[in-house]
């Protein structure tokens, strides 16, 4: 039941200039989004202390940090800001097509060459009139998920992250080893015993690989050596290294395919799959987000990319 009396004298334009200042961390910039003076936005950013009892932003000089309090409130009010920006929006008769806000994704450094085209592509097609903003899956972006500074992620299922995020399974996660073209493997099957005995490159995947990654688990369970000599989360640097070396680098299938036109997909007598398992490619976001109708067009679109993806045999 709604409490008149407490909100008919609220600002709730103030818990807009909440969220902005959330995501900037800084007034100039949330001036300028909101179409207000910076001396605005500092009066703004008092009434709300005063309303909510909370200092909510400490100074710094990297910009405003949020408080604990401030990150919870921002993870409340920004789904219902989105759907009111849906209600207004269907009111007056505007599609979803003509969302003109940010789309904020976070793809997984192993799947973000991978994807990262076909997600823009369908992204852009749903909502033509979107800013588009793709980044990797970092050490934030659970938080970032929870408070919905960023909407959507994507990356491997299981994941170490809290349960207070919604995942939604999408592909099958199938691996496959690449290395340059003039491989002494190429063109041929090769053994675990035989993969063992070149370097590898491995992908840097926050949330999901922990000190070792898989194939280093899977070597050393049966008992062979390995030699990392790259850990990154950079795919131009990992595809750079497997071209100047004889190194080895484990990937998803649909990172194998994009690769292939400058590298080779090396074939073995083993099924990677078998000693890894059961892994998923997914969506991750909050329950808010989730619940918003513009939130749930943007998972359509996110399944139907990766899907293309998955079909794109290139």
């Amino acid at each position: 039941m709604l409490n008149e009396k407490l909100l008919i004298h609220k600002d709730l334009n103030l818990l807009l200039l909440l969220v902005t200042l959330h995501e900037e961390q800084n007034t100039a910039r949330t001036a300028e989004r909101l179409f207000v003076t910076q001396s605005a936005v500092s009066k703004g950013l008092k009434k709300l202390r005063e309303q909510l009892d909370d200092l909510l932003f400490v100074r710094s000089r990297e910009g405003f940090i949020p408080t604990e309090k401030c990150n919870e409130l921002v993870s409340q009010v920004t789904p219902l800001l989105i759907d009111l920006t849906s209600i207004y929006a269907q009111s007056n008769q505007v599609s979803i097509q003509e969302y003109s806000g940010e789309i904020s994704i976070a793809i997984s450094s192993a799947m973000y060459y991978a994807l990262a085209d076909e997600v823009y592509l369908q992204l852009k097609q749903d909502f033509p009139n979107a800013t588009v903003r793709l980044v990797n899956w970092s050490e934030s972006t659970e938080q970032q998920l929870l408070n919905t500074k960023i909407q959507v992620g994507i990356n491997y299922y299981p994941i170490n992250v809290t349960k207070d995020l919604v995942h939604q399974s999408v592909l099958p996660a199938q691996f496959r080893l690449i290395a340059r073209k003039s491989h002494p493997l190429s063109n041929k099957l090769a053994t675990l015993e035989e993969i063992s005995q070149y370097p590898l490159v491995v992908s840097i995947i926050p949330n999901f690989t922990a000190k070792n990654s898989k194939i280093e688990h899977t070597l050393r369970k049966l008992g062979l050596s390995s030699n990392i000599i790259l850990r990154s989360d950079n795919a131009h640097l990992c595809l750079s290294t497997l071209k100047r070396s004889d190194a080895l680098m484990p990937v998803n299938l649909l990172f194998a395919r994009k690769a292939c036109s400058e590298h080779t997909i090396v074939d073995t007598k083993f099924d990677m799959n078998t000693y890894l398992p059961s892994t998923k490619i997914g969506l991750f976001y909050s329950n808010q987000f989730a619940l918003s109708c513009l939130g749930k067009q943007i998972q359509t679109s996110l399944k139907k990319a990766l899907k293309s993806a998955q079909s794109n045999k290139k």
